[in-house]
């Protein structure tokens, strides 16, 4: 009798456990489509390119020598996205 409860718990948290992984797998799977559909309803995503060379040069503190720092500009806009970063990379005021 004791061994048959202990099978059917046993059954049961496993049937759980598959089921857990189940559901974290689609929590991955949401929180991925709700970030790419965050990223693509972002108003900076619509702003020309050329727009936002004119906001990236106005962040720098200095016109004349740009200090390497990964926490100002340049280098922070180039860790925000993929298009910061080559919008970045292609303006030349920036460096």
């Amino acid at each position: 009798m004791d061994r048959e409860e202990l099978q059917r718990t046993k059954s049961i948290m496993d049937s759980l456990r598959a089921e857990i992984e189940v559901q974290q797998e689609m929590r991955r799977t949401l929180e991925s489509r709700i970030l790419a559909n965050e990223v693509r309803i972002s108003p900076a995503s619509y702003l020309p390119t050329e727009i936002l060379q004119c906001i990236f040069k106005a962040c720098l503190r200095s016109r004349d020598y740009v200090e390497p720092n990964i926490r100002s500009a340049p280098l922070l806009l180039c860790q925000i996205c993929r298009r910061w970063r080559d919008v970045a990379e292609a303006t030349p005021e920036l460096w």
